[in-house]
């Protein structure tokens, strides 16, 4: 059994790995429900990692400027998903809307990877769906920056 979900995962991760990761952040905000573009719903999950944090250094981090970070992050403090300090940017973390977002983004994921798994019903089966529910979540931490500018000024897709 163990080696068999072994299997599945390595299967869903090529099937993954073949999805334009702005493609899947579009989708996924969709399915959420969610009102924010890709480069938004990729930057909550830097913020919940590296949270608290200022924007001078997540942008380090991330290997971006931060001018390239700036009109996201007001984004994100506009639809309400950002706490930070006085100025709104000494210290970033997610407000409690935007701890929930990452979980309906979260949930979306999983959804979308219990679906290829077409004949199998994750319900039906505690281990594969604690897997999915990990799975999701790991390649929503891992995934690159989708149509962030980088330092050097390329775009990324």
């Amino acid at each position: 059994e163990d080696s068999s979900l072994k299997e599945i995962e390595r299967s869903l991760m090529v099937l993954v790995s073949r999805e334009g990761q702005r493609h899947i952040y579009e989708r996924l905000a969709a399915r959420a429900g969610v009102d924010l573009g890709p480069a938004e719903c990729w930057l909550l999950f830097r913020i919940e990692e590296y949270a608290p944090d200022s924007a001078t250094s997540l942008a380090s981090r991330l290997e971006l400027s931060e001018t390239s970070l700036l009109p996201h992050l007001e984004r994100l403090e506009e639809a309400g998903l950002l706490v930070g300090g006085e100025d709104g940017y000494t210290l970033l973390a997610l407000s409690p809307n935007g701890q929930e977002v990452i979980g309906r983004l979260v949930a979306a994921r999983r959804q979308a990877l219990g679906e290829l798994l077409e004949g199998w019903s994750p319900e039906q089966h505690e281990e594969l769906a604690r897997m999915l529910g990990r799975l999701a979540r790991e390649l929503l931490q891992d995934d690159p920056q989708p149509g962030l500018v980088d330092t050097r000024g390329g775009q990324h897709d």
